[in-house]
């Protein structure tokens, strides 16, 4: 609930990141191409809310053979 507090305070794609920090409870690492599919939008709005989670949550992003990946 602390997450989703910190997300709420962050009024700019609350609603994907709220929806990508359920499905990253479920799955610890996601690329950007995962997480586009799930929020179903696109590469950049999936890539900018990954961005954002990674700016306000405890959690790390790692780049690898071209995709980031967060866990």
């Amino acid at each position: 609930e602390a997450h989703r507090r910190l997300l709420r305070q962050h009024a700019s794609g609350t609603t994907y990141s709220l929806a990508l920090l359920d499905y990253l409870f479920e799955h610890p690492l996601l690329t950007i191409r995962m997480a586009e599919q799930h929020l179903g939008c696109s590469y950049v709005t999936a890539s900018k809310t990954v961005e954002l989670l990674t700016r306000i949550l405890p959690i790390y992003a790692a780049n690898g053979s071209g995709n980031s990946v967060v866990s």
